[in-house]
């Protein structure tokens, strides 16, 4: 009620300045010459600017701000409440070996098979093996899964072919468990395991410490780097997605079969 009034009563006094204003400068155009008609004539236009400039921020620049200054501390309430981090168009945009680089307790990965990832990023997880105390689990689809055939013909691969890439990268994480076993670090008490799940994957998965890496994955054939991906860190808050997608996690390696590295 009080704003509708201020409202009512700033209409009025803008009206008022600006007939002021106009009035002026009828007289000085009417009644004065030389200097003081130029003097009369500025001080009419600096009142009839004011008032136009008045009105414009009181009607239009004001609400518009306090909108985005609203808009803004919704966002970061959603952001402190989520924990979300940072948003990516494109997987080329993360930088995996950052995050992998200060971890020292747990590392999460969930793949289908993810043979170009682990190729890129082996050399960091092992790094956290052998030099830290993190503990590695890698989960990726059983080889023997329902899944297999439908997940075949996504990614155009022929009968077997993807059978044959989960075992291959398999045995690129068998790598990190023989280095760990033959230098025999007991320093460090950083170690790997190997999962593999019978379910259909939704999302590739990296948990990295107090963070999570979500990245989508393609609900279409072909391949590209332009699928979105999202960083949440732990805020220890109900709503937080670090928590929704670590309980994922876990309840994924607790319907998970571990695979012995020594059989591979």
């Amino acid at each position: 009620m009080k704003n509708k009034i201020f409202k009512c009563n700033y209409i009025i006094v803008s009206l008022v300045l600006a007939l002021f204003g106009i009035g002026v400068l009828y007289v000085s155009e009417s009644y004065f010459t030389s200097i003081w008609k130029i003097i009369f004539s500025q001080i009419a236009l600096a009142i009839l600017i004011s008032v136009i400039i008045g009105i414009i921020n009181e009607y239009i620049l004001k609400d518009s701000l306090v909108d985005m200054i609203l808009e803004k501390i919704k966002i970061k309430e959603y952001v402190n409440k989520t924990g979300l981090e940072e948003m990516v168009s494109s997987i080329g945009e993360i930088n995996y070996k950052y995050y992998f680089k200060n971890a020292n307790k747990n590392i999460d990965i969930v793949h289908v098979y993810g043979r170009s990832w682990t190729n890129s990023n082996l050399d960091e997880i092992n790094d956290r093996v052998i030099k830290s105390n993190c503990k590695v689990r890698v989960i990726l689809v059983d080889p023997e899964s329902k899944f297999i055939e439908g997940l075949e013909g996504h990614f155009d691969y022929n009968s077997g072919k993807l059978k044959e890439e989960i075992k291959n990268v398999s045995l690129r994480w068998k790598e990190i468990y023989d280095e760990k076993n033959k230098k025999n670090k007991k320093s460090t008490q950083g170690n790997i395991e190997l999962y593999y799940h019978k379910g259909h994957p939704s999302n590739a998965l990296y948990r990295i410490d107090n963070r999570i890496i979500v990245v989508h994955t393609k609900t279409t054939k072909g391949r590209t780097t332009r699928i979105p991906g999202m960083v949440f860190k732990d805020t220890s808050k109900s709503d937080c997605f670090y928590e929704i997608y670590l309980k994922e996690i876990e309840e994924l390696v607790n319907q998970s079969t571990k695979i012995n590295f020594d059989n591979l």
